[in-house]
């Protein structure tokens, strides 16, 4: 099947946008204060012969390479937040970011901290991390958008089958994307509830999604649902949503996803009978 790579597209990410427009600004602000306070003292509090550009380099080792990784991590953030846990995003990224950052430190006074490196690395790593979960944060508070961390496979202008290729009693079977109510994965298989019954499948739910139609979305980890089924959407309490499809049963639409699934159900609204 034909089906083109998804893209990341800036303009349908205006708070990352704006995430990284406003940490360009707080570098630049941060840089003012590098040279005011090297300014500062280098002129007043220094007590050896140093050279103004000497406590400059000073910061800037410490926290400089965070201005390259900074936006690199909002936007890994953004674009993978909705494909893993945002657990397992954070440390696909942090780990060897903070590892590199300690190193790039430890390198630039390689010649007077190679008597004791392991002693730097220990000293060194907690700032580093610091900085990263700091970054970290800061997506989480003003960038992260439930609507447009990922990209939405509901949304991708690709090609997509109406069928899915089964084994149904030992013949090769076609079923009819419209007739499965929901999708949810089951270890290495998936589990399909449909109209004309249900049915298992070897394949992941990611592969699958890639390949639904894109009335089919994702309401939980483990779960795809067919918008067109949708009969009602029940806010919870707790923050998620009850979706009840017109076969009659019920599934969990968790908070991360809840407010997406509403958009695209405006595409498929309820008919009058």
């Amino acid at each position: 099947m034909d089906r083109t790579a998804p893209t990341f597209n800036f303009s349908t990410q205006p708070k990352l946008t704006n995430g990284l427009k406003y940490l360009g600004i707080f570098g630049v602000i941060y840089l003012v204060f590098i040279f005011v306070y090297s300014v500062f003292y280098w002129q007043f509090v220094s007590k050896i012969s140093t050279d103004f550009i000497d406590h400059v380099l000073w910061w800037l080792k410490n926290t400089g390479v965070w201005y390259l990784f900074a936006p690199i991590c909002l936007v890994y953030f953004s674009y993978y937040s909705g494909r893993q846990s945002l657990i397992k995003c954070f440390l696909t990224v942090g780990f060897p970011m903070v590892l590199s950052s300690v190193i790039l430190q430890i390198s630039f006074d390689y010649s007077y901290l190679k008597a004791d490196l392991f002693g730097y690395f220990v000293l060194y790593l907690p700032k580093q991390i610091g900085i990263f979960m700091i970054t970290c944060l800061y997506w989480y508070l003003f960038v992260m958008d439930d609507k447009n961390t990922a990209i939405n496979v509901c949304d991708e202008p690709t090609t997509k089958s109406e069928y899915i290729n089964l084994e149904h009693k030992g013949r090769p079977y076609k079923l009819d994307m419209e007739s499965i109510w929901f999708i949810k994965s089951a270890g290495n298989y998936i589990e399909i509830e449909s109209i004309h019954g249900q049915f298992l499948k070897r394949s992941s739910l990611k592969k699958i999604q890639l390949d639904a139609p894109s009335y089919f979305c994702q309401c939980h980890r483990s779960t795809l649902v067919n918008l067109k089924h949708i009969c009602a959407l029940n806010n919870q309490a707790s923050g998620h949503a009850i979706a009840t499809l017109s076969n009659g049963s019920e599934i969990n639409i968790s908070k991360r996803y809840k407010n997406s699934i509403k958009e695209q159900l405006i595409d498929y609204p309820i008919k009058a009978r």
